[in-house]
Order: C-alpha cells, then sequence, then structure tokens
C-alpha cells in the first residue's frame, strides 16, 4: 500500500545489508514458538511510523518555516538553507562538516516544538539537541538552530511537531523491537491542534565503518550490551582550555557531540545485576589505586539501546571489583565486575545476559565484536583521536558489529610480542587470518574497551572475551587483543560472590584446585 521506493535502502558500505534493495528487518526462525510475537513488534512499529507520517499538515501559512542548511567545508557558512517541506530524500554525504536544522516562528504566537527522528531500526526517538528537543519554546520572529537532529547512517524520517500548547510525544516514542519494555500502542495520540512537518534523508556521514567494515547492529540482535558513559558534564572552562591547546594535545570538545564526550567504556550484562569490563576503564588515570571509588558517582552504565547516548534506561554502578593482578601501567589482567543498581533511571526490567563460557576460546573460532570504537586506522603509538588521514575521529551513533576470528598464540606473539601474556586473545579479520593480502583488518579501537567479544554456539551468546588493547587500530595486519574470559572464568565467579553494594575491591586470582 506504499510507493515501493519508500523500502529501497540505500548505501554505500559496500556490505551486501546496506546496498540498494528492499529493507530488511529480521524476525527469526518461522518455525519458532513465538514467532507470531516477534513479527507482530515489527509490523506494528512500522504501522504506527506510517501512521504518524501520513499526518504530514504542510501548508504555506504553516506557523512554522522550516529548512535544512548543509554545510560541507568548515568555511562554508552561507550554504543556502532549503525548506524542509520540500525536500523528497536529503542526501548527505562523508564530507559534511555540519548539518543545522532551522525553525523560524513566523506566527504571531508562541510555538512549542519537538522534533521526532526514526530510522531502519524502526524506533521513534525525541531528537537530541543543544536545548531539550521536547517542547521547545519559540518565540514569535525567533529562530532555533539545531545541529543535531540527524544521526547515524543510512535512511531515516525527521517530524517537527509544534503547537500553541506544550506537547506530549510520550504516546509517539516507541523503543527497537526486541528491547525489553511494553509494546506500543496501535494508536497513536496526536492531537489535532498539532502542525507536522515531515522529510526523508538519507546519510551517509562515514566512509569507512567500525571494526574495519563493520555494521550496524540489527534491531534486538544485542541485548546484553552495556555503555559506560560520564555524568561529568564539560564546562565552558573545559572548553575554553581545550581550544587553547595546540593540535597534538587538543580533545576537540567543541567538535564532537556531547554523547561522543560521554562515552567512555563497552560492556556487557552477564546477569540481572553484573556488568563486565576491562580493568582500565575504572580504575586507571584518576581512577587508579582508592581513585576507582569515583566510578560511583562519575559513572554509570546503559542497557538496552543501541544509540550512543540515549534509549534504553541506565543505572547507577554500586560495586566494583577489579582483579587483584591489573597495573595501571600494563595491559594484564585487565578485566573487572561492575554491580549495577536501581535509581529513577532505571528499570526493574533488564535486557537479557550473555553466557559465560566454561573454558578458553579456542584458535580459529568465529567470533563478533561489538563497541562505539573509533572507525579509522591509527598508526601504534599515534593519538587515536585522528585517523592516519589526520581527521577528526567521531564515534558511530549506533552500536557496530565485525566479524573476527581468532589467532592462535605463536601467530599472535610474532605481532606483538612480549606484549602478549597469559589471559589473552587476539583476534583479526578473517581475510587476514586465512593470509589473504588484499582483506582489510577488522579491529577495535578507543571507545570500544570494555567491550564483547561473542561467539554464537547455537542460538546462545557467549561472552569470550573482554577488550583490552591494540597497537594503533587496524594498522596493517596487526591483532586487536582481549581478555579470554574464559580463562578469567573462576575470578568472576569469585568477585561475583564477594562483590556488594558499596564494595570497591581487589579480588585476587582463585587458587587451583590441588585435587
Amino acid at each position: 500500500t506504499e510507493p515501493p521506493n519508500d523500502w529501497l535502502v540505500r548505501g554505500s558500505s559496500g556490505n551486501p545489508d546496506d546496498a540498494e534493495g528492499p529493507r530488511r528487518i529480521r524476525i527469526g526462525n518461522l518455525e519458532e514458538p513465538d514467532i507470531a510475537l516477534r513479527l507482530f513488534q515489527p509490523l506494528l512499529r512500522l504501522f504506527r511510523i506510517k501512521s504518524l507520517l501520513a499526518k504530514n499538515q504542510t501548508t504555506p501559512d504553516a506557523p512554522l518555516r522550516i529548512c535544512v542548511q548543509v554545510v560541507v567545508e568548515r568555511a562554508d557558512r552561507e550554504a543556502p538553507c532549503r525548506d524542509l517541506s520540500s525536500i523528497d530524500k536529503l542526501r548527505i554525504g562523508d564530507r559534511v562538516f555540519s548539518i543545522e536544522l532551522r525553525i523560524t516562528n513566523r506566527s504571531g504566537r508562541t510555538q512549542h516544538v519537538a522534533i521526532l527522528s526514526m530510522d531502519r531500526s524502526l524506533a521513534i526517538k525525541t531528537a537530541r539537541l543543544a536545548r531539550d528537543a521536547q517542547n521547545l519554546v519559540i518565540a514569535p520572529g525567533e529562530t532555533l538552530r539545531a545541529d543535531d537532529a540527524y544521526r547515524g547512517d543510512g535512511d531515516g524520517q525527521l517530524v517537527v511537531i509544534s503547537s500553541e500548547s506544550p506537547i506530549d510525544v510520550a504516546g509517539l516514542e516507541q523503543s527497537y523491537p526486541g528491547v525489553p519494555g511494553p509494546n506500543p500502542s496501535p494508536s497513536l495520540a496526536i492531537d489535532p491542534a498539532w502542525t507536522l512537518v515531515s522529510s526523508r534523508y538519507h546519510v551517509e556521514r562515514q566512509s569507512i565503518g567500525y571494526m574495519g567494515g563493520g555494521v550496524n547492529v540489527m534491531a534486538g540482535m544485542a541485548p546484553w550490551m552495556a555503555a559506560l558513559y560520564s555524568t561529568v558534564p564539560y564546562t565552558k572552562v573545559d572548553f575554553d582550555e581545550d581550544a587553547a591547546q595546540p593540535p597534538e594535545k587538543r580533545q576537540y570538545l567543541a567538535n564532537r557531540s556531547a554523547e561522543e564526550r560521554a562515552h567512555r567504556c563497552g560492556g556487557t550484562l552477564i546477569g540481572g545485576n553484573l556488568v563486565v569490563t576491562a580493568a582500565h576503564c575504572v580504575a586507571k588515570g584518576q581512577y587508579a589505586g582508592e581513585g576507582f571509588r569515583k566510578v560511583f558517582k562519575q559513572r554509570r552504565i546503559r542497557l538496552g539501546s543501541a544509540d550512543l547516548g540515549y534509549g534504553g534506561a541506565t543505572y547507577p554502578v554500586t560495586a566494583i571489583a577489579v582483579h587483584a593482578g591489573y597495573d595501571p601501567n600494563g595491559n594484564a589482567n585487565d578485566i573487572a565486575l561492575l554491580l549495577i543498581g536501581e535509581d529513577r533511571g532505571s528499570v526493574r526490567q533488564v535486557p537479557a545476559p550473555a553466557l559465560l563460557p566454561d573454558g578458553p576460546v579456542t584458535a580459529g573460532a568465529k567470533v563478533m565484536g561489538f563497541g562505539w570504537g573509533y572507525t579509522g586506522t591509527v598508526k601504534p603509538g599515534a593519538d587515536p583521536l585522528l585517523n592516519m588521514a589526520a581527521k577528526l575521529q567521531h564515534n558511530p551513533g549506533v552500536l557496530q558489529v565485525g566479524q573476527m576470528v581468532t589467532l592462535d598464540w605463536k601467530r599472535c606473539q610474532k605481532k606483538v610480542g612480549n606484549l602478549l601474556g597469559p589471559g589473552m586473545v587476539c583476534v583479526t579479520s578473517p581475510g587476514i587470518a586465512a593470509g589473504d593480502p588484499r582483506a582489510k583488518n577488522v579491529f577495535s579501537c578507543r571507545g570500544d574497551s570494555g567491550g564483547p567479544l561473542i561467539e554464537k554456539r547455537g542460538a546462545r551468546d557467549v561472552l569470550v572475551g573482554v577488550t583490552n588493547w591494540s597497537m594503533g587500530c587496524g594498522y596493517k595486519d596487526y591483532p586487536s587483543v582481549y581478555a579470554d574470559v574464559g580463562k578469567y572464568r573462576a575470578w568472576i565467579d569469585a568477585a561475583r560472590a564477594l562483590l556488594k553494594p558499596g564494595a570497591a575491591i581487589r579480588v585476587p586470582e582463585p587458587q587451583a584446585s590441588s585435587r
């Protein structure tokens, strides 16, 4: 009942799932007993999206003028601003410096504005902007400039809602299919006094995917994925001091989104309230020694979302166990266990956890790495903030997954030397592991630390690795190195038994049984 072109996906990553063709929604095995529910969820979400877009009420006398300015180069500030209502398909290339949505109140009354975004995940989300994106208030003649309405890569829809009264979009938002929580209502609570303007867009912000050609995760693919983020906001003083630094010392705070600035590490849910991550994510730098108690107030865990920085639910860290053999100056025993609690930002229903292995992962195992880490190649010893082309790196807005293969010990040691120690496992792309000189690397980088390496064993997701370190990022055929979770299984069990709310402890490796 809809134009065939509305179902097309136009991508340029080279991945078959992103090639031009019908939209693909992974449902599962049609013979599984719960397939009716799995089919119902995405169809319901798609129905709600199409119903919302059908309410487009664009008229010449609409109270708002909404236009989009695409700035290709940093100095090109005079680019034309195109009316959103006239844009059928806004195509945004990977050379874009910024995308700015301008909303001007041309009526004689104050207008409330809310902005919603939708993409192939079938979620409906309130767009994150410089100000609160729900119930923005625009006085007559005022113009709002929003530079973060368009997120991620791929095809999507943007809807701007305006009204003379405050707008409640709670009845319109919806999560990914497969994310814990109630199904949305088939009906949409759209006030007839609202004016809606919508437009499709196509974004190609990055020409390289995470892990050297990885792709966006599909809805429900990684329910156990956790994000560790900072709750300490940067101040104007921080921005000014950073801008005054020489380029080689700058963190480019003003050039990165709030979500990027807050993101620290990944993690993996292994129980209803337990998250495995890397020790250097919670016990290095200012958190070394007794400093790791600062984590309780300065870090939170997000679960149930593939989006960087929002969605799902967030949880406080209530206890920390770090491997007693971890030294912040080295890479050995880089593993930690976090206990999470509940507060006003949390929900009692948490996603399904990943399983723990009974033993070390074997060489040649087919595995998948997940994370929001930087995507560009970096030479060993260089600052990962800039790739080899000296361009500023950005965290992908959507969780990425890359196919990888584990290497045997001797082969990895030839590449990284004595840096390889007990409890570590190396991974690289299947092509490089097979000796193909034309193969691209698959790698982890800054922002991936603490995240999972997953091996599919039947229908089970087994956590076999925790992202630790690498020599550069994807440089030539250098592997990425993970903590081998199977070798730390006894430590995890020991830490789990000792971890109580309020504890910040170092747990030694359990003594092997003499039997």
